[in-house]
């Protein structure tokens, strides 16, 4: 299955979702309605390998740290 038909199957509006190619982050995509999200071409076909749930780590303006609950997809590079 590829990313992008992962995020149309198996993901949820409002869900952030962090694309992670050799255990390095390196996309990030927002699902703002079912249909309607962007997803960078380099990443778009690519096949996963798995997926997770977990949380990304945010600082704020004011130096406040928040853990963002998120959809890791594993892809194979």
């Amino acid at each position: 299955m590829t990313v992008y038909e992962f995020c149309r199957q198996s993901t949820n509006v409002k869900e952030l979702v962090v694309i992670r190619d050799a255990g390095y982050i390196v996309h990030t995509v927002w699902i703002d309605s079912e249909d309607l999200f962007a997803i960078h071409p380099n990443y778009t076909n690519k096949e996963v390998k798995s997926d997770e749930w977990g949380y990304l780590s945010i600082t704020t303006e004011h130096g406040d740290t928040l853990s963002v609950p998120c959809h890791y997809i594993n892809i194979i590079s």
